[in-house]
């Protein structure tokens, strides 16, 4: 026998608090297609520093582009699509000089992200996907559930600023808010990424000589260390990303 709505929803509630991806928690927020709806407008209303859209397919309409078109610089927007390069004339017009797109090719994954709130979803932006599909979400809070938050954050900055997405750039808002200007002054020290040892800082080579050796038998370029290559907090760096967010945006770039 077929299960109610009531009774889809404790048991997928029970399953999310139980793991999600792995990682147990019990405070996401299982949402059906209305639901959705509604906090896709929230998180893009709501956002007031950074905004992260994801969805393979794009059709910015309704409440959504209202709520774009209002927002100031003060908020940096990116927009990540995949499926077809080329925009409808009409929505690149809309986003260009407005939102930073992002073109990658397999994406699948739609996630909607603001500095409180993080959404994964079935759903795509997409007018025809709000108004006529049958979808499933869970919504996570930076403040009751942080570490799930960051996980998915973490995620959708990493597409956002990976080697291919620079590449990729379709639509770029204006003021730009990822090529700031290069202080004249940049620290001459750096960390090794994976013991935390001091060295020259060269984003080129991130490693001590001993743990370069290690990383150079398998030569993996994404293989995450523990230590920002310029500052040395915590951080899973990588020979591809040696530096965490924050130096990355002060446009650390020692070689």
């Amino acid at each position: 026998m077929a299960l109610s709505n009531a009774l889809l929803r404790r048991h997928v509630r029970r399953a999310l608090t139980t793991s999600i991806g792995g990682m147990s928690s019990a405070m996401a927020t299982f949402l059906t297609t209305d639901g959705i709806n509604r906090h896709i407008d929230k998180i893009v209303e709501e956002a007031k520093k950074e905004l992260i859209l994801i969805s393979p397919y794009l059709d910015v309409s309704g409440a959504i582009r209202k709520n774009l078109e209002q927002k100031t610089r003060a908020t940096t927007i990116h927009i990540i699509y995949g499926k077809k390069r080329n925009l409808k004339p009409d929505m690149e017009e809309f986003l260009d000089g407005r939102v930073e797109t992002i073109f990658r090719k397999n994406l699948h994954a739609k996630c909607y992200v603001n500095e409180k709130e993080a959404l994964l979803t079935s759903m795509n932006l997409y007018q025809y996907s709000q108004e006529n599909n049958d979808e499933m979400g869970i919504l996570v809070s930076k403040k009751q559930d942080g570490k799930l938050y960051e996980d998915i954050y973490r995620q959708a900055v990493a597409w956002r600023d990976s080697e291919a997405a620079r590449d990729s750039r379709v639509n770029s808002a204006a003021p730009k808010t990822r090529k700031k200007p290069i202080p004249p002054a940049v620290p001459a020290t750096g960390f090794c990424i994976r013991c935390k040892t001091q060295l020259p800082l060269n984003v080129e080579q991130p490693y001590c000589a001993v743990h370069y050796r290690s990383w150079n038998r398998f030569k993996d370029d994404d293989y995450e260390d523990a230590y920002c290559h310029s500052c040395g907090k915590d951080w899973p760096a990588s020979m591809r990303k040696p530096l965490c967010d924050t130096c990355y945006r002060q446009g650390v770039n020692a070689s």
